[in-house]
């Protein structure tokens, strides 16, 4: 299992891009599943960082935004089948939330889960 990305909830993509060093865009997409405008980007060789733009009350990260502003939102893994992630989720004791549900930004599975303080994690399969 390896660190894919690290996504962090926006209010505007594109001046959150352009304040963050390093940052060389990938792709964007609009996700109708989650409400929001997405985007890629590379920082060098390392994991990669995801900016969600949620366009309203209905988008899955709406809340984050509102409540806790701009900022961190998850972490993602991959390199595990859905099972291997099934089994950690229950190692670990972590509530799954979400999935596994197709990732527009990916075009594959993915599954979201809440550690027991309350970090989101998802995981790529």
């Amino acid at each position: 299992m390896m660190l894919h990305h690290v996504g962090y909830v926006v209010q505007d993509i594109d001046s959150f891009a352009a304040a963050m060093p390093a940052l060389t865009l990938d792709r964007t997409v609009e996700d109708p599943l989650q409400h929001a405008r997405l985007a890629l980007y590379n920082v060098g060789a390392g994991p990669l960082v995801e900016l969600i733009q949620p366009h309203g009350p209905e988008a899955f990260t709406w809340g984050h935004l509102t409540r806790s502003g701009e900022g961190l939102h998850h972490i993602c893994y991959h390199g595990l089948s859905a099972d291997g992630v099934n089994a950690l989720i229950t190692q670990h004791k972590m509530l799954k939330v979400l999935g596994p549900i197709q990732a527009v930004l990916f075009d594959r599975p993915v599954i979201f889960a809440i550690t027991r303080r309350r970090a989101i994690v998802e995981f790529l399969l």
